[in-house]
């Protein structure tokens, strides 16, 4: 049995008259505005932070100093230092070549070297903590 919008609305405001529905919830679901229901009510979308170009090159100087390290896997070591999944560390590097911070490696191993410009970025926010 399917209702029509009006139908749906009507049944809502008589559980509304007879106090079986909270008005919060009618006012969640938009019945105030003669609206129905959307799809999405209730429910909230997960956004994925973004980082900046000062960002990726800090992620290009980390991930190039612990691939130095003897005995270590960087992804993973990279992981603990910043508090996030090796899946994570592993996008952000790429993210991180992506954007030109960082040279390509060889598929499989781990390698890279920071770019001039990445050097030139960090370089710039150094000088701007010096000048306080």
């Amino acid at each position: 049995m399917a209702l029509h919008v009006e139908q749906f609305d009507e049944v809502l405001r008589q559980l509304r008259v007879n106090r079986q529905i909270p008005a919060t919830a009618l006012r969640r679901w938009q019945v105030a505005a003669g609206q129905p229901p959307s799809e999405s009510a209730g429910t909230t979308t997960r956004t994925r932070p973004t980082y900046s170009d000062l960002d990726y090159a800090r992620i290009a100087r980390d991930y190039q100093r612990l691939c130095q390290r003897t005995g270590m896997r960087p992804i993973t070591a990279l992981a603990k230092q910043r508090g996030i999944s090796p899946s994570t560390a592993r996008g952000l590097v790429a993210r991180a070549r992506k954007a030109g911070m960082l040279t390509p490696g060889h598929q499989g191993q781990h390698g890279g070297v920071v770019t001039d410009r990445a050097k030139q970025l960090l370089a710039s926010r150094q000088r701007k903590y010096k000048k306080r």
